[in-house]
């Protein structure tokens, strides 16, 4: 099933992502959030950094953490 943008709230570098990609918007009937897909790892690792960057922009005084597995 798709969903279009007017139906989810995406960021701006979400937006971006499916407007470039041209890709749509995926959602389930089992799945309660709408997913991205990337066409590669590079292209899904520069969309995942970009978003992290929005999202510290927008959250200054945010606490993140990163566990390493050790």
């Amino acid at each position: 099933m798709k969903i279009t943008q007017e139906h989810s709230t995406l960021s701006s570098v979400e937006s971006a992502f499916i407007a470039v990609s041209q890709s749509d918007l995926l959602c389930w009937p089992t799945v309660r959030m709408p997913v991205l897909v990337a066409e590669s790892f590079p292209q899904l690792g520069r969309l995942t950094a970009l978003r992290f960057l929005e999202w510290v922009q927008g959250n200054p005084n945010g606490v993140i953490s990163l566990p390493t597995g050790k």
